[in-house]
């Protein structure tokens, strides 16, 4: 990018000898960066006497950059279209996706009547805990494990998560005690 001062500002005593100037700003990715950098250490003020070799090595090297760059970019698309989707589909279409935190959010407030606060940081921590601790992944079967069964009369956010581990606690023991008889 090449920014210089508004017009407003050239006419200001403190910038009207400055109108005229222009400062470039290059925003580049991490592999952009590991581009420039190498390269410059390598080939500035020396191209004449890297071997074509080498040379060509080297541009492949950045190809696989560039391609590096737009996978991640193309990754990082994806997710923000499937937590899209996990916002506006209706809960049936979640109830069949993976756990992770936003369909843990879905659950939790569907589940809560709204009054789980997923604002909270103890969101992400909570949605991976209950994925580790108690190997839940799929968002239908948490749904199932807690779908009804907390009376939300007068309850508040921690107490309502509080009660979704008692269930998930109860669950979590009842699976022990079976696999060890």
């Amino acid at each position: 990018m090449i920014l210089g001062i508004k017009e407003e500002w050239a006419k200001l005593l403190n910038f009207e000898n400055h109108s005229l100037k222009r400062i470039e700003i290059q925003i580049r990715t991490i592999s952009e960066h590991i581009w420039a950098e190498t390269s410059h250490v390598l080939f500035y003020k020396r191209e004449e006497n890297i071997p074509n070799v080498i040379s060509r090595d080297f541009h492949r090297l950045s190809a696989l950059l560039e391609i590096i760059d737009e996978n991640l970019q193309n990754i990082k698309n994806r997710v923000e279209r499937h937590f899209q989707e996990v916002k506006e589909n209706d809960y049936d279409k979640i109830l069949m996706m993976d756990l992770n935190s936003e369909t843990f959010r879905r659950v939790m407030l569907k589940n809560s009547n709204g009054v789980y606060d997923y604002e909270d940081q103890r969101n992400k921590e909570l949605s991976s805990r209950i994925e580790k601790d108690y190997n839940i992944l799929n968002v239908g079967y948490l749904d199932t494990l807690i779908a009804d069964k907390i009376d939300l009369n007068n309850l508040k956010s921690n107490d309502f998560v509080k009660k979704v581990l008692d269930i998930l606690d109860e669950e979590k023991k009842n699976i022990d005690d079976s696999q060890s008889t």
